[in-house]
């Protein structure tokens, strides 16, 4: 469960990243 949630996280990150970018 914790590392699902860790994976998430970082697929969130990765989402806002690219949001800010573009």
């Amino acid at each position: 469960m914790k590392r699902g949630c860790k994976v998430v996280f970082v697929y969130f990150r990765s989402f806002l990243f690219i949001l800010k970018k573009a």
